[in-house]
């Protein structure tokens, strides 16, 4: 085999296994899902149940995570179903979030379909 084959072979190989290291929408979501859990507990008991939806928009779950992928999420009163949080998430395409931001409560509702119900 040539050099070049090899070379080429080499980068195809690299390219599909930085491919397959990309997390899934769904791993960001729900690592989402778990920040928001978390800080919530922090001042108020909170269930570790929550429910997701795709929000705004068409999401693909089973989509590759960009590098830098952003979530908008309300949190939810279990019993009156008030918002009782709004948060920004953002996440790395290893599903790791990178920060969690809180939105004022009177910002612009998502989807109840995003809703993180708690």
């Amino acid at each position: 085999m040539s050099k070049l084959k090899h070379a080429a072979m080499g980068c195809a190989l690299a390219l599909s296994a930085a491919g397959a290291q990309a997390a899934q929408v769904k791993d960001g979501m729900k690592a989402c899902a778990d920040a928001l859990v978390e800080q919530l507990a922090e001042t108020r008991p909170v269930s570790s149940n929550y429910a997701m939806g795709q929000g705004r928009g068409f999401i693909n779950e089973r989509d590759r995570l960009r590098p830098r992928e952003s979530f908008e999420m309300n949190a939810r009163s279990a019993t009156s179903h008030e918002v009782i949080a709004r948060v920004d998430c953002i996440v790395n395409n290893r599903a790791e979030v990178l920060e969690l931001k809180g939105l004022p409560l009177a910002a612009q509702d998502v989807s109840p379909k995003a809703d993180a119900i708690r």
